[in-house]
């Protein structure tokens, strides 16, 4: 069984070596080699494409002009060149978060409604894609989306269902199970992007591939992907603003010339038609130093604003100053106003500040009011416990009168007893005698 070896590839230009370098000899580049394992390449019995065209003369080939497939949008059109050729393999970059996928999805959900679109992710889920796909319209029983980054069971789906425009976001998220270096290093997506245009070519199917971009802005991963393909585009757009531009460095079936503009919004990315309204917008209008100057794009011409940098003139100065002291007469027209709400400001709080004291005033008089009725329920709760308490002295007096009343009233009784006895003896002793 052969066994690997180790090399050294530069992640810049696809420089290899057989040891690390600091400095890549080909691109320039420092700290680029990074460390990858190549198998030994291994004997095919026969070419996996299909049967090999024979050589023809050139003068019986057929010069009918290529028929294009048109994405159904506009901007992309023209930067393609006209639309999509059969076959041909489009590599497409920008910054992260720039839009790539969100108008690649577009443009497929426009294709799916006329053929089959197969849409390969490698960075996102499928639940991910079909979020994005309705909220950019983009939902049709044509657009397959396939959640994969195995390159073999790529290209069997592709064989399988042999659809009208392939999707690869990204290509160094896809790996190959021939090669045992990782996703994304030179030698994968090297011979990935090989297979698949290869294949493009083979089934008269266009590919796009979306490729990742380094800190310089070039896409990342060997030169030699550029050269493989047909047509490279970038997408542009400055942080913290809504538009993109869209333009290409290399097409073999158009125009490098022509560029594609683009908003942002929530549902998508909507085609400009006219950038030179928004070129200039924000032009002030009668600013000294600033000129719309005529560029042509392509077949489309654009009006830019052009803005000189000199020193100021006697005469801008002078505007200068009369413009600061139009702003000083505002300012002090302004201060007085300010100055006249602050005097009646003032007068309206002095106004509930006296309306305060007043309440307070009546809040303390009713209180002393209160006090008052206070002392007086005491003093009166006080006359009852001593009109009680005399009440109860007298009733004690009483009580203790009807207790002499009653001994007298005994005794009374007793001497009437003694008197009848006495009288009864004198009665008897008078009988006696």
């Amino acid at each position: 069984m052969a066994r690997t070896k180790t090399i050294y590839a530069c992640q810049g230009c696809g420089n290899t070596s057989h040891k690390w370098l600091g400095k890549c000899p080909d691109c320039g580049g420092w700290n680029t080699f990074v460390e990858e394992r190549v198998a030994p390449e291994r004997k095919s019995a026969g070419s996996s494409i299909g049967p090999a065209t024979p050589p023809r003369p050139i003068s019986t080939l057929n010069m009918a002009e290529e028929d294009r497939v048109s994405t159904n949008i506009s901007e992309l059109d023209r930067v393609l060149g006209g639309g999509l050729v059969p076959g041909s393999a489009v590599l497409i970059g920008g910054d992260p978060g720039i839009g790539k996928s969100t108008l690649l999805l577009q443009a497929m959900g426009e294709l799916a409604k006329s053929r089959t679109v197969l849409y390969v992710t490698g960075e996102e889920s499928m639940r991910q894609i079909r979020l994005r796909g309705e909220r950019l319209g983009a939902l049709s029983e044509g657009l397959l989306v396939y959640a994969e980054t195995s390159l073999e069971r790529i290209l069997g789906a592709v064989r399988e269902i042999n659809p009208g425009v392939l999707v690869i976001d990204s290509v160094q998220t896809i790996c190959s199970e021939a090669l045992e270096s990782s996703p994304g290093s030179v030698s994968q997506v090297r011979e990935i992007s090989a297979k698949l245009i290869s294949n493009a070519k083979a089934m008269d199917v266009p590919v796009f591939l979306v490729g990742h971009v380094t800190k310089d802005g070039a896409i990342a991963g060997p030169k030699v992907l550029e050269h493989m393909v047909d047509t490279v585009l970038y997408f542009e757009g400055e942080r913290g603003h809504a538009f993109r531009i869209l333009r290409a460095v290399k097409n073999r079936f158009g125009s490098v010339m022509e560029i594609g503009v683009f908003e942002m919004k929530e549902e998508g990315l909507r085609e400009v038609t006219n950038p030179s309204e928004i070129f200039l917008a924000e032009r002030p209008e009668g600013a000294s130093g600033s000129a719309v100057v005529s560029s042509l794009e392509g077949t489309r011409t654009i009006l830019v604003e052009v803005q000189e940098i000199s020193l100021r003139s006697k005469e801008t100065l002078d505007s200068e100053i009369s413009f600061k002291q139009r702003e000083l007469e505002r300012s002090t027209i302004s201060l007085k106003q300010i100055k006249r709400n602050e005097e009646e400001y003032n007068e309206d709080i002095a106004e509930i500040k006296k309306q305060i004291n007043e309440k307070e005033n009546a809040l303390a008089q009713k209180r002393k009011q209160e006090e008052d009725l206070s002392k007086k329920f005491q003093d009166l709760i006080k006359k009852k416990e001593e009109h009680q308490k005399e009440i109860r002295n007298m009733n004690s007096e009483l009580l203790n009168q009807n207790d002499f009343y009653r001994a007298k009233e005994q005794e009374v009784n007793q001497f009437n007893i003694d008197k009848a006895r006495i009288d009864a003896s004198i009665e008897n002793y008078e009988n006696d005698f």
